[in-house]
């Protein structure tokens, strides 16, 4: 035990067992290294933070019914619709803000409801320097993923779904007249 307590990196803490007190006896488990987790490993070569914090999400009923309104560009990839609205940057937050949705409607259990947000929210976080970096200094983008499948999605699916919603998201940001009408 005490020769894994030493050890900080990321490397070592994914390559060996991780013990766990069942009783009297020590159980060895290892830690499954998947390439979406090997993702989320920062290193100084990716300066990129994986995190999805508070001041990230979309939460003011006034920004929310802007997103919403009928003047703003939707895209699909299914399973996913996203609703963006670019703004003049305010001064303080973040320069993208995010809703994520999954209707009642389409899964009944909130247990369903949940994993779909889940994921929404895994990829999004995984992916967002795609998009990051490509808003100007003086843009902040509001972004809605809504879930349109009425059936569960294998993770993979909902990763690539979001990065090709993300990479045309940051292809619309290097169109000229990309900014709304604040209401």
């Amino acid at each position: 035990i005490r020769a894994l307590r030493g050890s900080t990196r990321a490397t070592d803490v994914c390559s060996k067992p991780a013990l766990r007190r069942t009783g009297r006896t020590s159980v060895a488990r290892f830690r499954l290294s998947s390439p979406l987790h090997s993702l989320a490993m920062s290193s100084p070569a990716s300066p990129h933070r994986y995190t999805f914090a508070k001041p990230e999400h979309l939460c003011l009923e006034r920004d929310i019914k802007r997103l919403f309104s009928s003047r703003q560009k939707s895209m699909i990839a299914y399973p996913v619709r996203m609703l963006m609205c670019v703004l003049p940057y305010s001064g303080s937050g973040p320069h993208a803000k995010v809703l994520l949705s999954v209707s009642k409607r389409h899964f009944k259990h909130a247990v369903d409801r949940n994993r779909a947000k889940r994921q929404l929210r895994e990829a999004y976080r995984l992916q967002k320097h795609n998009l990051l970096q490509h808003i100007p200094a003086d843009r902040e983008v509001h972004l809605a993923f809504i879930w349109l499948a009425d059936e569960p999605m294998k993770s993979e699916t909902v990763h690539k779904r979001l990065l090709s919603l993300l990479n045309r998201a940051a292809d619309r940001l290097q169109l000229p007249e990309s900014v709304s009408a604040p209401q």
